[in-house]
């Protein structure tokens, strides 16, 4: 059984969040147009059914069952502009149906097929679903065409198979099994189950050396084998913190430490600034989270490279630490600290996520 569901989920442009009554105008704006539900099952709602479905929307529970949907809102700019539902085909939860529906003032900007997206991370990577379908009017093109865009197989049509408040409907069916390939689905790399040795009689710098290998391992080792969805989930509620925003935030402290200080260039970060300082941790997203592994080892090469230059762990560095001079043996010391700080985050988040433990 999946774990409870932590939201609100947040993609590059998005935020997927729970329904407030107060997002009944918002709502009213597109479901009550006639053109968005030309191909819908149910007439154009008034502003007194808006009100009264959002309010329904709002107190129900905010997670996926097998007699309850579920449907989030999808917020842009601060705006309500569409919103997204999971429905179980059954009991079990391993077949799920999606839907969806969009302010037409926000069509053509991909912001349709970026929630569709976050949704079926959500069914195959949170729910664990083996199958994830829509049921669509072959005449809704806009719908077919986000079918496609999210790697759906036309499966079926149906003549005639629905009756509605239009009239009688065909039934075009789209598919999505979790083998198949899907946009954005990719995961992570496995790492090899061997790793060096530790000497256990090392001198001093080839003891600070390993150790802080070792560290920079076991942090690829929390990530290894993840999807992009996993690796932005904040799988430890109330806290915000994930395994992405852990991995930007690393690649930060290793730009800091080995570029500004071990050889004193001074470039601008990664991540953050005065305004943002934490956006390492707090802007992660789902479609930069593989790229960000990706930087993070980049960063690390060029760490190792910076630090093989310094033959003395006593030398002042070129860089200064708020002013004060520093060596590399402390610089050594700090990162050793700093990672074992944050790996001990890291296992609490990748346990949440897919009960994998050990270092």
């Amino acid at each position: 059984m999946a774990d409870r569901l932590s939201l609100p989920i947040r993609t590059d442009r998005l935020t997927l969040r729970a329904y407030r009554p107060e997002d009944a105008e918002d709502v009213f704006a597109y479901r009550g147009d006639r053109e968005v539900v030309r191909y819908m099952p149910h007439q154009a709602w008034s502003h007194a059914e808006a009100i009264t479905k959002v309010a329904e929307w709002a107190a129900s529970r905010d997670d996926l069952g097998a007699d309850h949907p579920l449907a989030l809102a999808v917020e842009y700019q601060g705006r309500v502009i569409g919103d997204l539902v999971l429905m179980a085909a059954d009991k079990t939860l391993l077949r799920l149906e999606i839907g969806w529906c969009f302010h037409p003032d926000f069509h053509g900007l991909g912001l349709a097929r970026e929630g569709a997206l976050a949704m079926l991370d959500l069914a195959f990577d949170h729910y664990r679903a083996q199958r994830v379908f829509a049921q669509l009017d072959p005449r809704n093109v806009a719908s077919v065409r986000l079918c496609q865009r999210l790697g759906m197989s036309h499966e079926a049509h149906l003549r005639n198979d629905w009756h509605d408040p239009h009239g009688w409907s065909d039934n075009g069916i789209y598919g999505l099994l979790a083998t198949d390939p899907r946009p954005g689905a990719e995961r992570l790399a496995a790492m090899p189950e061997q790793r060096p040795p530790l000497d256990f009689m090392a001198g001093e710098r080839a003891a600070l050396d390993q150790w802080l290998e070792f560290y920079r391992d076991a942090l690829l080792r929390k990530v290894a084998g993840l999807s992009a969805a996993e690796l932005v989930r904040a799988s430890v509620p109330p806290s915000t913190l994930t395994l992405a925003g852990l991995v930007r935030h690393l690649a930060k402290v290793e730009q800091y430490w080995f570029t500004a200080v071990v050889t004193g260039v001074k470039e601008r970060a990664h991540f953050g600034d005065a305004e943002s300082p934490d956006a390492d941790f707090e802007q992660v997203s789902a479609p930069t989270a593989l790229a960000d592994v990706d930087l993070y080892r980049r960063e690390v090469d060029r760490a190792r490279a910076a630090a093989e230059k310094v033959t003395d762990l006593d030398a002042a560095l070129p860089g200064r630490r708020h002013g004060q001079e520093v060596n590399l043996r402390w610089v050594l010391l700090h990162m050793i600290e700093e990672y074992a700080r944050h790996l001990g985050h890291a296992d609490l988040l990748r346990e949440r996520i897919d009960g994998v433990t050990g270092y």
